[in-house]
């Protein structure tokens, strides 16, 4: 998929900031679409199930959001180096940024391992919820891993000029998170179809098969994205995903400046 020069006078302003923002924006609104659907497709097995999923929503957007900081400092950063065409050092911040993902995901992970199972607690939550509450919010701790790498992988992109590979993977991640809620939350049943009873096996796991489905299809989507990364030859200024080198403490330094606002917003939204 072709790059879009952000050097290239020849393109109006606006029309490159167009061409850059509409995929992002419809990013931004598919990355939230995901709870909602494990939300409504839940919905369908009662009061308890969708408050089981609700009650945790607000923890996961606000982690989300904190992840996504993470990619803006360090994005910013790709990107004011290929402007001055330093793309060595863009290369640099991509690789930091990757691995500054991973530790902040594993940090994220190791937190909600342990208070996770406190939140409908803290919040108050009818003692009906706890069971389904905690099972969901299990597996989606174990997803904050592959989360974070993919919203980093998609900055990289977008901060080269690439908007549309995170949102085209961002389509494929809700399509196979809806794909598995049906197979995962519900239980087998029979369809007829030309007079003839099929039966549709599923797992029956409710709550905790919404959240299993989560994170199976952000990790295929990490996947994909990590793969694209690495083989897409038309990435401009060899931003590569190589192995990651020793931490450069000047570049998380000024990325995390960066992010921090964006964070403080975050917190400061959802409080």
């Amino acid at each position: 998929m072709k790059t879009l020069d952000l050097l290239d006078e020849s393109r109006s302003v606006t029309k490159t900031l167009f061409l850059l923002s509409w995929p992002t924006i419809t990013e931004q609104i598919l990355l939230t679409f995901v709870n909602y659907v494990d939300t409504a497709m839940v919905g369908s097995l009662g009061a308890v199930a969708t408050a089981s999923v609700s009650i945790n929503s607000s923890t996961i957007w606000l982690i989300n959001g904190l992840l996504s900081s993470i990619s803006v400092g360090f994005g910013v950063l790709i990107a004011k180096n290929i402007g001055s065409k330093n793309y060595k050092r863009a290369a640099l911040a991509a690789n930091q940024g990757l691995f500054a993902a991973l530790i902040m995901g594993l940090f994220f992970f190791l937190v909600m391992s342990f208070i996770g199972p406190k939140i409908p607690y803290w919040l108050k939550a009818d003692a009906s919820i706890y069971k389904d509450s905690l099972n969901y919010i299990k597996w989606i701790t174990i997803a904050f891993i592959p989360q974070a790498l993919m919203i980093m992988s998609g900055g990289i992109f977008r901060s080269s000029g690439n908007t549309k590979i995170p949102f085209l993977v961002n389509v494929i991640n809700n399509l196979i998170n809806i794909c598995l809620n049906f197979f995962l939350i519900f239980p087998s049943k029979n369809i007829t179809i030309l007079n003839k009873v099929y039966l549709i096996k599923r797992a029956n796991l409710g709550v905790q098969g919404a959240a299993i489905a989560t994170c199976i299809s952000i990790t295929i989507s990490l996947i994909l994205i990590i793969f694209l990364l690495i083989k897409d030859k038309d990435l401009n200024y060899n931003i590569r995903f190589i192995a990651f080198k020793n931490i450069n403490w000047n570049i998380n330094k000024n990325a995390t400046k960066l992010a921090l606002p964006y964070a403080f917003v975050i917190c400061t939204h959802l409080a």
